[in-house]
């Protein structure tokens, strides 16, 4: 026999409110299904999925490159796996982990390698040789 599936939701969270939802999601009776991240115009996606049934709720916020994240794997121990290749692979710091591997979870041959590249600065031109430009021009 078939069953159907339930509703699947997304929902946009503000990062702050992660280990609220998590803990509603768990007195629901909730299982944790995955931790996605991904880069996304130089920041960070983030998406934490629930399920109970076949129903299933994600919940989705974004980071800056090097931001801190709260782990949720004093809930669903198993989280630490997600959390730690969150680290290695996007630079994203998650905070209070049941088990850190403090960035050797992956032998990766560079650090961070899906981490958006930051932006350069951009060089600011000595006024002294913006006016001898000013004046060349003129």
């Amino acid at each position: 026999m078939r069953e159907t599936i339930e509703k699947q939701e997304v929902r946009e969270i503000a990062k702050d409110r992660l280990l609220v939802e998590a803990d509603s999601f768990f007195a629901s009776g909730c299982r944790l299904i995955q931790i996605c991240a991904l880069k996304n115009e130089g920041r960070i996606e983030l998406d934490y999925s629930f399920g109970k049934d076949f129903g299933m709720t994600t919940l989705r916020f974004i980071v800056a490159p090097g931001e801190s994240v709260p782990s949720v794997s004093h809930i669903w121990r198993g989280a630490f796996l997600y959390g730690n290749e969150i680290q290695d692979l996007y630079g994203v710091t998650i905070d209070n982990l049941a088990v850190n591997y403090g960035g050797a979870f992956y032998d990766v041959a560079k650090p961070h390698p899906f981490a958006p590249a930051l932006a350069p600065t951009p060089v600011k031109a000595p006024e002294a040789a913006t006016a001898k430009k000013s004046e060349i021009e003129a």
